[in-house]
């Protein structure tokens, strides 16, 4: 069971997505924090570039909808949210 700490900028992106992506986002959040990236229902990447150095995941939570974390100690940080337009991954 990890803390749980979001960024401001992942909030606002989470509030502004469909139902139906909020609904998933929060299901991938709470698996997360309940039980880290084991057997998660999401497909989970390390991010490469910028990210690698401070070991970011990438979270796919829809097609193109997807939540940027790392887990430091017992905090699960989350730290962006969006599509890929929007974070500059694709």
């Amino acid at each position: 069971m990890y803390k749980l700490q979001i960024h401001k900028d992942a909030e606002k992106a989470l509030n502004k997505a469909q139902k139906r992506i909020r609904g998933k986002a929060f299901m991938c959040i709470v698996h997360l924090r309940d039980n880290g990236t084991l057997n998660s229902p999401f497909s989970i990447a390390p991010l490469q570039g910028d990210f690698k150095k401070y070991k970011y995941y990438e979270a796919k939570i829809d097609k193109d909808y997807r939540i940027f974390f790392r887990i430091e100690g017992d905090i699960l940080y989350i730290r962006s949210a969006g599509t890929h337009n929007t974070l500059g991954t694709g």
